[in-house]
Order: C-alpha cells, then structure tokens, then sequence
C-alpha cells in the first residue's frame, strides 16, 4: 500500500470541497436565485473589483518587497524580461498549464467552497457575517501559505471577497477572484518593465 504525505494530499482538499460546494448550490438554490447571483451587474462589479484588487495587491508586493518581505517571484519575472519582455510575448513564456487551474478552476471552486459552503452556511445557520468572514478569511490565507507566499494582501482581499459575496453573490466574488489573479500576473510583468 503506497502511503501519500499530508502535504500532497491537503492541498487539494479545498477543491474536493469545491466541487461538492457547486452540486449543493446547484441542488439547492432556484433558478430565480441563481440568476440574481449570476446577473449582469454583480459579474460586472465582481469584475471591477478584481482589478482593483489586483492594483491594491502589486502595491502592497511593492512595499513588501521594499522590505524585503516578499519578492515578486523576481527570477520568473527577470527570465521573461530576459527573453524580450514585452506584453505581446507575455502569453508565449507564461506556462499554459496554469491558464485553466489559476483563472478558471480556483476562483470557481475556492469560492464555492470557502465562500458559499462554508462561510455561506454558518453565516445563514449562526449570524456573524464579520466574525466568520475573519475566520474564512483567516484559512483562506493559510491555503495559499504554499503557492504564493505570506502575503497580507491575500487576507485582505479574502475580506473583501467574503463582503462581495456577501452583498452581491456568488457570481461577483467568482468573477472578482477570476479577475484578480489575471490582472495580478499581467500587472506583476508590467511592474517589471
């Protein structure tokens, strides 16, 4: 019997739960509710804030780097740069096999699960949108510890993914989250230039 370790296994527990978090929205909610949270207005906000969120990150990254805290995963950047640098061959050195897992499949499924699943549910079942959208955002945080880093900016917007999905659905903070890290890697080679 081949024994896995806790730290290839844990990092796709969030999708599991992800993917169960769609079939209990999906058999759960009406079609008149899934059309108020996938409306044209909350993807178009959700997407606005994405952005903005993005920029709010890469001046964060920005000070953190000042300090040395955190590097804009510079080698990645100066070996893109290095190669030509400019936006139109951005897309020829970005690895393709992250496109479908970074854009498409988290933010769905993280958002669906830490989100709708489980902040979604204690905040319908117990009240306390605040404190649990802390403590989902809090986990969230720690999820992310492996990929990209300690970073203040992943709690922050994880608050503010939680207040989005809070007020205008599930659609908004999917789009916001789908946005945000596009534009964070599109704005991070900018950076570089």
């Amino acid at each position: 019997m081949r024994c896995y370790p806790m730290s290839s296994i844990l990092p796709i527990i969030p999708y599991i739960l992800g993917i169960v978090g769609v079939v209990v929205y999906f058999s759960s909610t009406t079609h008149a509710e899934r059309n108020q949270d996938f409306n044209i207005h909350s993807l178009f906000i959700g997407f606005l804030y994405g952005v903005l969120f993005a920029l709010f990150a890469i001046i964060i990254l920005k000070i953190e780097s000042l300090f040395h805290i955190y590097d804009l995963n510079s080698t990645t950047v100066k070996s893109w740069i290095a190669k030509g640098g400019y936006l139109s061959s951005f897309w020829l050195y970005f690895p393709k096999r992250y496109i479908l897992p970074v854009f498409i499949l988290s933010p769905i499924l993280e958002e669906f699960t830490f989100r709708y699943l489980i902040m979604g549910r204690l905040v319908r079942r117990f009240g306390f949108a605040i404190a649990f959208n802390i403590f989902i955002s809090v986990i969230f945080t720690t999820g992310h510890l492996y990929s990209i880093g300690p970073s203040i900016y992943v709690f922050i917007v994880s608050l503010a993914l939680g207040v989005l999905y809070l007020r205008k659905g599930i659609g908004a903070s999917i789009l916001a989250h789908a946005s945000f890290s596009v534009s964070l890697i599109l704005l991070t080679f900018l950076t570089y230039l």
